[in-house]
């Protein structure tokens, strides 16, 4: 959650252009969205998909799918009916930004929501193909039963995902489909889905497997500096000549070495049981639909004010963060409708 914050109030600051682009830009920005960009998306569907079959297992289907719809679909179209009507208010009625013109492109309106969109089709798989015992439960497990250290795990989870993208890139590529085949929605499609998909079902297979589980706890945080290092080489080096293939696999290898170094790392870092923890996981849901309006005005606000792009960002994130955890704590957390709305339970 705090690193997508962070990649969002970066956007605006970077090269490329995202929902609002201030012209004058840093490098630096666009090399911190390269290097979180290897695993920071991934590392939500991996935690989804570990706690997506605790769940499953002790729920059954017909519970688990009750509670999935209450606490993904519901908070996502309450923050597509509220926050994101905001953000097409301030695109309309604030078109010029200090005299320099409209900072605005066209971008879809879901915006960040996109995830809850991936994150809902994978429940309905996991619901459908994915219960304990089913054909391809048994087949996952025992492609992962010789797995006996975290090399072992990182490789053999990093082929499977380079597999799935590599084949439905052959498949856009051969029937002329393209990458944004099946699109929902204006956010997600096809190739998105491949790429996320894998690490969700490799997410689902750990959870149920104590020896998958002690191997992943068993990766040292050390290696997050390599991961972060050779992936961020890999990703800026990407290109659709014949060695792409093999570009994809190692950086399939480098983003599971750094998805599973992070929650190592960050494990170490901040304990489990400690009271951040406690309060990450009760905010992270509400701090994530309502901090993207806030870095919209902020970064709208200060679109031509004459700040190094450095302090822009830095004012941004913290903007954004302080504003919408004060919203989850000052109205959300002790407020059972908002946090039934935002959260799909009961937070206080």
């Amino acid at each position: 959650m705090l690193l997508t914050l962070l990649a969002h109030a970066a956007m605006p600051y970077a090269q490329r252009k995202w929902q609002v682009h201030d012209p004058v830009g840093t490098v630096h920005c666009d090399n911190f969205l390269m290097l979180s960009g290897i695993f920071k998306m991934d590392m939500f569907f991996l935690i989804a998909g570990f706690f997506s079959a605790a769940n499953l297992d002790r729920e059954g289907v017909t519970r688990y799918s009750k509670n999935r719809l209450q606490q993904l679909l519901m908070p996502m179209l309450v923050a597509f009916c509220s926050f994101q009507v905001i953000e097409a208010l301030i695109k309309t009625y604030w078109p010029t930004a200090n005299g320099v013109g409209s900072p605005f492109s066209g971008q879809p309106m879901t915006g960040h929501l996109w995830f809850m969109v991936d994150t809902l089709i994978f429940t309905a798989v996991a619901m459908t193909c994915m219960q304990r015992g089913s054909w391809p439960d048994r087949l996952l497990s025992w492609m992962f039963k010789g797995v006996k250290g975290p090399i072992e795990l990182i490789a053999l989870s990093g082929v499977v995902t380079a597999g799935l993208i590599l084949a439905v890139a052959l498949l856009t590529r051969f029937t002329g489909m393209g990458s944004d085949a099946f699109e929902l929605f204006g956010v997600t499609g096809l190739g998105r889905l491949a790429e996320n998909f894998p690490i969700f079902i490799i997410g689902m297979v750990i959870y149920r497997s104590a020896k998958l589980r002690e191997v992943m706890a068993s990766v040292h945080p050390l290696w997050l500096l390599p991961a972060v290092l050779m992936g961020g080489l890999l990703k800026g080096n990407r290109s659709p000549d014949a060695s792409w293939a093999m570009t994809q696999l190692s950086l399939s290898f480098f983003c599971w070495l750094g998805m599973l170094s992070f929650l190592a790392f960050w494990s170490w870092l901040i304990p489990a049981s400690g009271r951040l923890t406690k309060w990450l996981r009760d905010a992270s849901f509400t701090v994530y639909l309502s901090h993207h309006v806030v870095v919209i005005a902020m970064a709208t606000l200060l679109v031509g004010v004459p700040w190094p792009s450095e302090i822009k960002f830095v004012l941004v994130a913290v903007a954004a963060l302080g504003l919408s955890a004060g919203f989850h704590h000052g109205l959300v957390k002790h407020n059972a409708s908002l946090s039934w709305l935002l959260n799909g339970r009961r937070l206080s």
